[in-house]
């Protein structure tokens, strides 16, 4: 087992599943598609987006498994991207994955969509979570103690500071030169937030609660940080987000009404131009 693999979690999560005969061979193999050695030792995972939007800058992509695994490599720098679904329980299950003793993963980079819960988040912004709070039921399912033992709705998970700081490095110096082309352009300039985020467990169910959210000091909500955070975390395995502001209920600019045509296009053209530019960017800090 490699040293950093060598986290509690790692042992009772591979210890439960050879109980009953499972290796990470086959569950990997069931779940992704590939085999363990497969998985380089960066990782990016991204709940619902593919890479196409990547290839102008990273055009070298194999794709190892359709719509869920590539390798992608630029200079001398190559990491596996996997799409996992929407979700803790989608997502978590491949988090999962990434610290079986099996998978040389060494790094994680989350890259996904956030709503805004503050009125200066504009769609097409980006933001960097600093802490994630918890909403979820798949956080019961994150230590081998009884499930009726500790209830761990509210619970703050932090992502690792390196990481953090090396993304806020790279998206403010590429978002600065972005932003003198939209000056030029007398174009609405794009915005980098950092801040704590809730993680829920339902899109539609999550409207009755936003101002507890926003109570909280919540910035924006998705679905699957505080759980990344809290398995990498626990597994030893630096990791970090980078999200794209995608809708705003508190503007009522939600996901089902009041964006533009304008508003789309902005957050569309922001994900493929800056998102690779900023990963390439912190790759190289």
């Amino acid at each position: 087992m490699n040293e950093y693999k060598n986290s509690s979690m790692s042992r009772w999560l591979s210890k439960s599943l050879q109980k009953y005969n499972i290796n990470d061979h086959q569950i990997i193999q069931s779940f992704l598609g590939c085999k363990p050695d497969e998985i380089l030792s960066k990782v990016i995972m991204a709940p619902y987006w593919e890479p196409e939007f990547f290839k102008e800058i990273w055009p070298d992509q194999k794709t190892l498994v359709t719509n869920r695994v590539w390798q992608i490599s630029l200079d001398e720098t190559s990491f596996t991207f996997i799409k996992t679904g929407i979700g803790a329980p989608l997502f978590g299950d491949i988090a999962f994955l990434l610290t079986l003793p099996s998978v040389h993963c060494e790094e994680v980079l989350f890259i996904g969509s956030l709503g805004g819960l503050v009125p200066h988040l504009n769609i097409g912004d980006l933001a960097i979570p600093t802490e994630s709070i918890s909403g979820l039921g798949f956080s019961r399912y994150l230590s081998p103690n009884r499930l009726s033992e500790k209830d761990y709705f509210g619970q703050i998970s932090i992502p690792d500071s390196q990481i953090t700081t090396k993304l806020q490095i790279a998206a403010n110096s590429i978002i600065q030169k972005q932003n003198s082309i939209q000056d030029e352009k007398h174009s609405e300039k794009i915005g980098l937030h950092l801040g704590k985020i809730f993680s829920s467990d339902t899109i539609v169910g999550q409207f009755a609660h936003i101002e507890e959210f926003v109570n909280m000091g919540c910035i924006g909500i998705e679905m699957e940080t505080a759980i990344f955070f809290h398995i990498m975390k626990e597994a030893k395995i630096p990791a970090g987000a980078l999200l794209l502001v995608s809708d705003n209920t508190i503007t009522k600019k939600s996901l089902f009404s009041g964006r533009t045509k304008v508003d789309k296009e902005k957050k569309r053209e922001i994900k493929r131009l800056l998102i690779p530019e900023i990963i390439k960017k912190m790759y190289e800090l």
